[in-house]
């Protein structure tokens, strides 16, 4: 007979299992009207989720179907979002030297102190999101054995687009 309790992974598939866990809990509390308030501002200079999604891969210029495929988007969905960044001041967009076919975005000085001051946000919000994981997963831990208890991480995971970058600078493609 079947147990109706699912089993919670063990080694390296509990840690992705958390990962996972952690990550779509932030996603889901960064949809929230004070969460994603609090992360991307609220001001004139506040920023959407996905434009920061892009600031976070731009500390190089980029061709813009490279960038489209770093970040898992249809090229016509990128161009739409460097428009509004752009005219934002957040980027700026260039023909490329000897190919002026090819369009190649940077990030403006304006753009870099944007993506400082929300990564700074972003990385407090997360660490509170931790510690208050870590603490809720160990007084779960203590009284039950839940899989759905929180995820427990005690160090700050890496955002799916800052990961991305790493493996396009590794590997040269996304």
């Amino acid at each position: 007979m079947r147990s109706s309790v699912a089993e919670e992974p063990a080694g390296a598939d509990l840690v992705v299992a958390r990962m996972g866990r952690a990550w779509r809990d932030l996603r889901r509390g960064a949809a929230t009207a004070v969460v994603r308030d609090q992360m991307f501002g609220t001001d004139a200079e506040a920023i959407e989720p996905g434009h920061m999604d892009v600031l976070d891969l731009l500390d190089r210029t980029w061709r813009m179907g490279d960038l489209a495929a770093a970040l898992r988007l249809d090229p016509s969905t990128i161009t739409r979002t460097i428009q509004r960044m752009e005219a934002d001041g957040l980027v700026v967009r260039t023909p490329a030297t000897g190919d002026r076919r090819v369009v190649t975005v940077a990030i403006t000085r304006a753009g870099r102190r944007i993506h400082s001051e929300v990564a700074q946000r972003r990385s407090t919000s997360w660490s509170r999101s931790s510690t208050r994981s870590t603490t809720t997963s160990a007084s779960n831990s203590s009284t039950c054995s839940s899989s759905s208890s929180p995820p427990s991480t005690s160090t700050s995971a890496t955002a799916p687009a800052e990961l991305a970058a790493a493996r396009w600078r590794r590997t040269g493609r996304g």
